[in-house]
């Protein structure tokens, strides 16, 4: 059950869909790693597209506050887009770090591109792949 602004009763959190209990299980997830790791596998799995950004915020903040290193997969150019947004907003300064993981064409071993937040718009803006 869960108590919402505005409602008299709190309601079931399966009446909310499944984004409102994906959001929960992240925060949840968020301050459990407290002075630890956090590895969240395709983040925006199972959310709107409208509230990614806000939970990029969320997670910028509270692992500030709560000493987490968050590592996080997507496959989404939205998630990408807010991301960098989030990042580049002034409170969250140097905070984050992009890195797109692909095969080395000619030895076939995994190698690790990394985008500072000038060449990772600059992508975007592109069209450039970057997941």
């Amino acid at each position: 059950m869960v108590r919402l602004k505005g409602e008299p009763k709190p309601l079931p959190l399966n009446s909310l869909g499944d984004g409102a209990q994906r959001m929960l299980l992240l925060a949840v997830a968020l301050v459990s790693a407290q002075d630890k790791l956090l590895l969240l596998d395709e983040i925006e799995a199972g959310l709107h597209y409208s509230v990614i950004e806000k939970l990029w915020e969320t997670i910028f903040e509270y692992a500030k506050k709560l000493n987490v290193q968050v590592f996080s997969t997507t496959h989404s150019s939205d998630a990408v887009k807010t991301f960098l947004y989030a990042m580049g907003k002034s409170k969250n300064g140097d905070e984050g770090a992009y890195f797109r993981m692909q095969r080395n064409r000619s030895s076939e071993q995994i190698e690790v591109i990394a985008y500072d937040a000038e060449r990772l718009e600059s992508a975007l803006e592109s069209n450039l792949e970057t997941r």
